[in-house]
């Protein structure tokens, strides 16, 4: 549907078993379709995704079978599972700001950041890993600059909380 919506009308499709990014490369494909969620393959073999490329958007499912024989053992593996899904998850929503302030202007950030944020008080200095809410940036940013403060912000690989919400709600399920 994609090629004929797009007048494409010469190609052929080959089933490939790995290294699909290096056939243009080779000489063994003028273009490529292949299933990508960062992108970062496609990157490092200089290829692009055209504009108008994406042909479909998938997201994978994780399902459970209520009624399965949920030992101790089992459990404890899909309390892992679901908590490293969690974190994750969290963390593509957050951003970690790191910056040093005077210890007199340490009382700015009180309350300020989420689970996993850090604060280490020295005495003159206080160090801050904050983790925010992506759209909280600006903020910590208009507090910073007129105090001619610097900062580096990063991504968090995970970002683990107290609470398993999605565990609570399996083990809700299979009791």
């Amino acid at each position: 549907e994609y090629f004929a919506r797009h007048g494409v009308v010469d190609y052929v499709l080959v089933q490939s078993f790995g290294a699909t990014e290096g056939a243009p490369a080779s000489g063994a494909a003028e273009a490529i379709v292949d299933i990508t969620s960062t992108g970062a393959t496609l990157a490092a073999n200089n290829l692009r995704v055209p504009e108008d490329g994406v042909i479909l958007k998938s997201q994978a499912n994780l399902a459970a079978a209520l009624k399965a024989d949920w030992s101790p053992e089992a459990r404890g593996a899909a309390k892992q599972i679901l908590a490293r899904l969690s974190a994750y998850q969290k963390a593509m929503e957050r951003l970690v700001v790191s910056f040093i302030v005077d210890t007199k202007n340490a009382a700015l950030f009180d309350g300020f950041g989420l689970d996993g944020s850090r604060r280490m008080a020295g005495h003159d200095e206080t160090y801050f890993d904050l983790v925010i809410e992506k759209s909280a940036l600006q903020l910590v940013q208009d507090i910073l600059s007129p105090k001619q403060i610097g900062m580096t912000v990063s991504k968090p690989d995970f970002v683990f909380s107290p609470r398993n919400e999605l565990f609570e709600r399996l083990a809700g399920a299979i009791l």
